[in-house]
């Protein structure tokens, strides 16, 4: 539960008055678990190691905030405001940051593990190294949002927009990307395998050796894309337009390209063995 005295301080003289007490109590780690704090305002206020674990923080403001190494987990962020805050190593992890505002937002190695970021706004946020295992992404907005290393296996993505991000050796194992917008994507080295990227906008992405081994691209566009020495073993390309795209010293063992747009293609070096290429138009 939380602690009434932090509580006191932080909400009754301020964020001033709180930021000094912080410094001159360093050791402490606040407790503002279990508690209300609605349409709260927290505006550059230090809540490094702080502990927020069920609490309700809908519509809060917590604009260039420090919540490096905070604990939000199961926390309710619905709606709050969290542009260019910094949340390095916090805990998230099974929060609900529905339309959440994280623009320019730091979550280095952050924990979102099943956590509800749907509607969410990520423009820029550096997510590098963050656990985002079996999340909720739907119509998320991520355009030019880094995401190297990032960890994103089973998580839903659908309708996201990701245009410029960065995923470069992201792992996107199993997850649901239908309907995802990822131009001018840098996605080198990501791992894809197994996972849905039905009618996935990839123009002009580049996913030089990149795993798609399994995925389903149905109905994709690639037209520009840079598949060279990608792996897509197994992987269904049906329908999908991949004009201009460079699949040289690709592997599409297996691959289902029927009815795929094929002009242009660089197949230099490429591995078709056993792929289904009839029917192409």
């Amino acid at each position: 539960m939380a602690n009434k005295l932090h509580l006191d301080i932080l909400l009754g003289k301020g964020v001033t008055v709180w930021n000094q007490w912080r410094q001159e109590n360093p050791s402490v780690k606040p407790d503002l678990s279990y508690v209300d704090l609605t349409n709260a305002i927290f505006s550059g206020a230090d809540l490094t190691n702080a502990i927020f674990s069920d609490a309700i923080l809908r519509d809060a403001i917590l604009t260039d905030a420090d919540l490096r190494m905070a604990v939000l987990s199961d926390a309710v962020l619905s709606g709050a405001n969290l542009t260019n805050a910094d949340l390095t190593g916090a805990d998230l992890g099974s929060a609900t940051l529905s339309g959440t505002n994280l623009t320019g937002s730091i979550l280095t190695k952050a924990d979102l593990h099943n956590a509800i970021l749907s509607d969410a706004i990520l423009i820029k946020a550096n997510l590098s190294g963050a656990d985002l295992t079996n999340a909720i992404l739907r119509n998320s907005d991520f355009t030019n949002a880094i995401l190297s290393d990032a960890i994103l296996t089973s998580a839903i993505l659908s309708d996201a927009v990701l245009s410029g991000a960065n995923l470069t050796n992201a792992d996107l194992r199993s997850a649901v990307l239908s309907g995802v917008t990822l131009t001018n994507a840098d996605l080198i080295g990501a791992n894809f395998r197994s996972a849905t990227l039905t009618n996935v906008n990839l123009s002009n992405a580049n996913l030089t050796g990149a795993t798609l081994s399994g995925a389903n691209l149905r109905s994709a566009i690639l037209v520009n894309a840079n598949l060279s020495g990608a792996m897509l073993i197994n992987a269904n390309l049906g329908s999908a337009d991949l004009s201009n795209a460079n699949l040289s010293n690709a592997n599409l063992s297996n691959a289902n390209l029927l009815n795929a747009v094929l002009s242009n293609v660089d197949f230099t070096n490429a591995i078709l063995t056993n792929a289904e290429l009839n029917h192409i138009i």
